[in-house]
């Protein structure tokens, strides 16, 4: 009825004015709560976090191989939803990533957190965001997301970890004072918040890095952490796929300043102040870009990208890519990307596996600037430097959030990147600021709208139409005075006609039909008869009628251009 009607179009409309805030938006797998609406169920279409709605979400996290995600507000406050299996950072702490589950009637440990899509569901996954405490107010800016641990980067850079401790992979945990603690239990604190048979740190503990730099740029793989302090100097933390010492990682980039670090699930890149690239880890699938799939134990130069103003670096579990400056652009250009894409993440059209990096040409073909990318598992996502966000590769899920292009696809993955649905509509939204992709999901944030009200829009709409209808008008008045001006010139133009055939040529009685004579011109031999239609001068009484609409302004003229042809070859033989 009218009053069901009104109240949804009043629930459509608060939606709008809560999206115009900016915020969150997820888009693909919900069955362990990574979509952060309260419930399970996957979307093809991006999902507003609407819990996230008044915290203005500047900047969202999540891991290739990732259950979790995490957003970043303007308040500088940390939430966190997803896998109870992944590092959510909670007091009740991260649970181990085995779990006993029953198949075909038999109980058995099975991976609740694997590289298969497992469809487990765990009663404690966070369905909807949860604030991180430890975390807020630390000024964060940025955070890495591994499989299972994570690392925290704040503006005065420092860093804390929590998750999985086997390795080391969280760095020199130390205790940190605060919340009514003193140095002495601070220690005694550290401990009770470490599972000692699984070494998990369940909330953020601050790690001490072996500098005295404060932090600039991290990262979190597998089971190891980059870390790159303000210098550009190198640390490892963890095991780099058991082959790989993290202190000779570290001294092979010696004196050398690294700008940014990113891991994989079994492969890391850096990338140094001049814009050089480095790799090292598995080279299955030419993952590390070097034109071969041999395996690197120690940093080695990516010579494809040599000379190349190389802006940003991601590495996924199977493919990497990297952001190349084109002028007249400063931060994004050209994005390029390398490994193995059986789902199209790579870009490349039907090639499934490249060794060196290779510009995407789909997107170059759309004249496409990338500023940001973010690489999946088997799908990325990028943003533009006018602020839309492109997705491509694998479509599970509908991670893609490109439906109704994805319906008429066959396959469930496209190598063409395309627009998610929905971000960009003209008066709902601002520019996305961030995006991060997951396993089979993609969190975006926006900007919040900075453009007019909804009230200024309709006001302009309203203008819009007013002065549509006003130069409407105008037209039909500079119409109806162009017909009346017409008019005027027409009745103008008969009299002087009339006038010029009346007073001296005319019309003839006799003929039949007014064309057949325009007027009496005497014939030069037999003055006494007409030279046009050969009747006598007596005959030519007819005065034309100025109300005569028989008789038009065409035939009037053509009369008078008729009777000054023979009028004038009569004269000239008249006088010789």
């Amino acid at each position: 009825g009218p009053e069901e009607r009104q109240r949804i179009d009043e629930l459509d409309r608060r939606r709008a004015r809560m999206r115009a805030l900016g915020g969150c938006f997820m888009i693909g797998k919900g069955t362990r709560g990574c979509l952060a609406t309260g419930q399970r169920a996957h979307s093809s279409k991006p999902l507003y976090v609407t819990s996230l709605a008044n915290d203005r979400v500047m900047r969202v996290f999540t891991g290739s191989d990732s259950n979790v995600c995490f957003a970043l507000t303007r308040t500088e406050e940390v939430f966190v939803w997803g896998a109870v299996t992944g590092p959510i950072g909670q007091p009740n702490g991260q649970k181990p990533v085995q779990v006993y589950v029953k198949r075909e009637d038999k109980y058995t440990f099975e991976s609740a957190d694997s590289d298969e899509d497992s469809d487990y569901e765990d009663d404690d996954d966070l369905l909807a965001p949860v604030k991180l405490d430890r975390l807020s107010k630390e000024h964060v800016v940025d955070i890495g997301v591994g499989r299972r641990h994570c690392v925290a980067l704040t503006h005065h850079g420092d860093v804390f970890g929590w998750g999985y401790h086997q390795h080391n992979q969280l760095g020199f945990l130390v205790p940190t004072v605060g919340a009514g603690l003193t140095d002495k239990n601070a220690e005694k604190a550290l401990q009770a918040n470490t599972n000692r048979h699984t070494m998990i740190r369940h909330v953020p503990c601050m790690t001490r890095p072996d500098t005295e730099v404060p932090c600039g740029n991290i990262a979190a793989g597998t089971d190891s952490t980059l870390c790159a302090d303000r210098d550009g100097r190198l640390m490892v933390w963890g095991d780099q796929n058991r082959r790989i010492r993290p202190d000779q990682v570290a001294y092979m980039l010696n004196g050398k300043k690294v700008r940014q670090v990113s891991c994989g699930s079994l492969h890391s890149a850096v990338l140094l102040e001049d814009s050089r690239v480095f790799s090292w880890g598995s080279g299955d699938g030419g993952r590390l870009g070097h034109g071969d799939t041999r395996r690197r134990n120690t940093p080695t130069i990516v010579q494809a990208l040599a000379g190349e103003a190389v802006a940003k670096i991601c590495c996924s579990v199977w493919h990497s890519a990297a952001i190349v400056v084109v002028p007249p652009y400063t931060t994004g250009g050209l994005l390029y990307t390398w490994g193995t894409g059986m789902h199209g993440q790579l870009g490349h059209g039907t090639t499934k596996t490249v060794l060196e990096p290779l510009a995407i040409a789909d997107l170059y073909d759309m004249s496409v600037a990338v500023v940001d990318v973010s690489a999946g598992m088997f799908h990325n996502a990028l943003i533009t430097a006018d602020g839309k966000c492109f997705t491509w590769g694998s479509n599970r899920y509908g991670c893609l959030g490109r439906p109704s292009e994805m319906d008429i696809v066959p396959a469930s993955y496209t190598p063409v990147p395309g627009l998610v649905e929905g971000l960009h509509v003209f008066g709902k939204l601002g520019p996305v600021c961030s995006v991060a992709c997951g396993r089979y999901y993609t969190a975006v944030a926006l900007e919040p709208y900075t453009g007019p009200s909804d009230a200024q829009l309709t006001h302009k709409a309203r203008l819009k139409k007013e002065k549509a209808k006003s130069l409407e008008r105008a037209k039909e008045v500079k119409a109806a005075a162009d017909e009346k001006e017409s008019k005027k010139r027409l009745k103008l133009e008969r009299e002087e006609l009339l006038a010029f055939l009346n007073g001296g040529y005319p019309g003839c009685n006799a003929c039949k039909s007014a064309y057949d004579c325009a007027g009496f011109v005497p014939d030069l031999f037999r003055p006494t008869f007409c030279v046009i239609c050969g009747h006598e001068r007596d005959g030519h009484t007819l005065v034309r009628d100025m109300k005569d609409e028989a008789t038009t302004n065409e035939m009037l003229r053509d009369f008078k251009q008729t009777v000054e042809f023979h009028a004038a070859r009569v004269r000239p033989s008249a006088g010789s």
